[in-house]
């Protein structure tokens, strides 16, 4: 034995498992393998750790406190996800601590930091472009994944749109509208669009038997909406100067599609006549654009119904949980005027 200070994270790490699962195995709660409980005791017992008494009794008074990360609020679903989550925990009796970190991996690193220091009951974490640092964590803390994934850890609850089969979708009804359609994105891919952009190339492969990458067109962000609108109108210019109407357009989300609509408004081109668009999300701006959008729609009340559901199994009833569980939420297209 040795005389090293060791935390559960470094026990983690040396035994090749999640922190979550430390946990469970040094408080013999929940499931784990023989196998499993081997590899971790093998490594407690070789740096002799003894379990933070203190530490150990400030979990076990419930904060009766969640945390949200989400990468952005500014976007139209997540924020309605946000409130669908927090509406569903406040039925709970669970106040929420919402971090919003501009997709940028430095304040998420802070959020989670703030999350450790209020010692939260758990954790939801909503999208992003890379997997979650759980090793991050300073103690085993339940967690739930909505379109993300982990870093150092598989034995976790993601809950997820079924992305691939709402992009095959929108991509098909383009089709039939005798449209070979045009795929349209922001620079930033989550993993969740490129399941939407796997969907579309597919499909249109199955259709047309070839693709060209040339189909699919960027659309920085700016900040803007009229800087964005403004590079929608150039690109728009530049499919119809070569292909002639009807031209079909699938956005991999809802407010880039508005932005289309207003940016083909704009130079004097039809929606639906002569452009035909459709979304995906079905978030609040769907039905205020002129006309209404065309989407794939996301149901969120059901996805913000399961994670906190999850969540709270976790917190409350942690020996019943059996993990890993990955839950796919069905879409569907939602028919309206833009195509």
């Amino acid at each position: 034995m040795t005389d090293k200070n060791i935390s559960i994270r470094e026990i983690a790490k040396l035994s090749g498992v999640s922190i979550s699962t430390v946990s469970r195995v040094i408080n013999n709660s929940g499931s784990y393998s023989q196998k499993t409980a081997k590899k971790v005791m093998d490594v407690v017992n070789e740096y002799d750790y003894h379990a933070n008494s203190i530490a150990k009794g400030l979990r076990q008074k419930r904060t009766n406190s969640i945390g949200i990360i989400v990468p952005n609020l500014g976007n139209s679903f997540f924020s309605n996800l946000v409130e669908l989550i927090e509406n569903q925990l406040a039925n709970q009796n669970y106040s929420t601590i919402i971090c919003d970190t501009s997709n940028n991996q430095v304040k998420e690193r802070k959020s989670i930091d703030m999350l450790n220091a209020r010692l939260v009951d758990g954790i939801i974490v909503i999208s992003g472009r890379t997997k979650f640092q759980s090793e991050s964590l300073n103690y085993s803390v339940p967690l739930v994944y909505i379109d993300r994934e982990a870093q150092n850890d598989t034995d976790y609850y993601f809950i997820g749109s079924d992305h691939y089969k709402g992009a095959a979708l929108a991509t098909n009804k383009l089709i039939s509208a005798h449209t070979k359609p045009f795929l349209f994105k922001n620079e930033k891919e989550y993993p969740s669009i490129k399941e939407r952009i796997k969907g579309y190339v597919d499909t249109y492969k199955k259709e047309f038997n070839t693709f060209d990458a040339d189909r699919i067109l960027v659309v920085p962000k700016r900040a803007s909406l009229q800087e964005e609108r403004a590079i929608i109108r150039s690109r728009l210019r530049g499919i119809f100067s070569r292909y002639s109407a009807p031209i079909g357009i699938f956005a991999t989300n809802d407010s880039l599609a508005v932005n289309i609509i207003l940016a083909a408004r704009d130079i004097n081109v039809n929606v639906p006549k002569d452009l035909k668009v459709i979304g995906f999300d079905d978030a609040p701006i769907a039905q205020y654009s002129v006309p209404e959008l065309t989407t794939i729609h996301q149901d969120v009340q059901t996805i913000a119904k399961i994670a906190c559901t999850k969540l709270i199994e976790q917190v409350t009833k942690p020996k019943a949980v059996k993990r890993p569980q990955k839950i796919i939420v069905d879409v569907s297209l939602i028919e309206r005027g833009s195509a």
